[in-house]
């Protein structure tokens, strides 16, 4: 393919441009020889002769990624970087202190008088290099001799401004605060969910290469559930990695069912994810039938509320009365016990993807991954109500200091 282009490249030492065909023509002596191999002459043109640029290309801007950073360290060879990348635009050709002064200014705009002094440029490949020191582009009190200066950009430039003693109070005050602010907004469970199932656009970095034309291109990707699981675990992103090994926590408030998660929308399967006809579920209303002793035919027929499962005998706790104490509740099979409500579209169609929360795990105190305190919540398989476990203390707590854990719960068991 380099050998049918008509691109020509600029040789330095003989100041004349070559295509590749035009550049093998004068080595074919050396060739013939076998001084130099048509792989070596290729490398050659490639990588030390410099592409020249149309008029087009020659105006088309560059994207600048600027990242902020501190000199502080967080280990032997990474500095800690604060807050999202300012996303800026230069034209291609310019020169470092050109660059710098576009750069001063903005941050003059953005953040004060104090941000625009005290920095290094440095220059990196990507933005998962911005932890680390990079090239130098800039520094302050650096000559003003443009013709040294001048520098000629990528289509997008990953730049890092460090401020030389630390972060300056402008920048970092309003990002500490941000750190440890609750969001008064609160998010539904199910609205996460949505969000995890949603297309995401995948970053040019992230490229992959296409199986039909060889390409690499763009992509997305998407999380689908084809089924649900009887026993479903959820862990909530508390946890932000914001630069190197350096983990934040969120608070934003997710607000999480206690009892009826209804997850029917994200399952794709035609076929239900539970069988159909005796799924019953705490707190559903039932009917007994099937009984043959003696004693359990006069309780055939007879309505109660199935409480929970109690999974030592795997039988269902009933409430036949409201005002039943735990101890008379009736102990029956799943198989003795038909659902009262929706039993015809629950034999056609399967039961209903609904879930009742079981146990939460508590994670407070602390705004790193490392640190804070756990504990854990449950509700009783004996008595259907709920605890905390906090160390060595056991105590009972109402359905409304659960589901008033919004910025609390990191992992949710139904």
């Amino acid at each position: 393919q380099d050998m049918t282009s008509n691109e020509k490249r600029f040789c330095p030492k003989d100041e004349k441009a070559y295509t590749l065909r035009e550049l093998m023509g004068t080595f074919d002596d050396d060739v013939t020889k076998g001084d130099c191999t048509i792989a070596e002459l290729r490398s050659l043109w490639r990588e030390e002769l410099k592409p020249i640029a149309s008029e087009a290309e020659a105006s088309r801007n560059s994207a600048l990624v600027v990242h902020l950073r501190s000199s502080q360290q967080v280990s032997q060879a990474m500095r800690l970087v604060w807050g999202l990348p300012l996303l800026l635009t230069s034209a291609r050709d310019t020169t470092c202190n050109g660059l710098a002064d576009l750069i001063r200014s903005q941050l003059q705009l953005r953040f004060g008088a104090e941000a625009a002094e005290g920095w290094t440029l440095y220059r990196v490949d990507s933005s998962m290099e911005a932890t680390r020191t990079g090239k130098v582009l800039w520094e302050e009190g650096e000559s003003d001799d443009d013709e040294r200066n001048s520098i000629r950009l990528h289509d997008r430039e990953y730049l890092v401004v460090e401020w030389h003693d630390g972060l300056p109070k402008c920048i970092a005050a309003p990002m500490d605060e941000a750190a440890v602010r609750t969001d008064n907004d609160v998010v539904d469970l199910e609205s996460c969910l949505q969000w995890h199932a949603d297309k995401e656009q995948l970053s040019e970095d992230e490229a992959v290469t296409c199986e039909k034309c060889k390409v690499r291109q763009q992509a997305s990707r998407m999380h689908e559930f084809w089924s649900l699981p009887p026993v479903l675990v959820m862990q909530l992103r508390r946890f932000e990695r914001s630069s190197g090994l350096h983990c934040r926590r969120l608070s934003t408030a997710v607000r999480f069912p206690l009892d009826s998660l209804d997850l029917s929308r994200f399952c794709l399967s035609s076929q239900p994810s539970f069988p159909g006809g005796r799924c019953i579920r705490a707190g559903q209303r039932v009917r007994i039938h099937g009984l043959t002793s003696d004693a359990g035919q006069k309780l055939n027929g007879q309505e109660g509320v199935a409480m929970h499962l109690d999974t030592n005998t795997g039988r269902f706790c009933v409430r036949l009365n409201e005002d039943d104490p735990c101890a008379d509740w009736k102990k029956m099979k799943p198989a003795n016990l038909e659902a009262k409500q929706d039993r015809t579209e629950q034999v056609e169609a399967g039961a209903q993807p609904l879930y009742d929360l079981v146990a939460v795990s508590k994670h407070s105190g602390g705004q790193s991954l490392g640190y804070g305190h756990y504990v854990a919540y449950t509700r009783s398989s004996q008595d259907g109500k709920w605890r905390v476990y906090d160390d060595d203390e056991v105590r009972k707590v109402s359905e409304e200091e659960v589901a008033s854990e919004l910025t609390g719960a990191y992992v949710l068991f139904y």
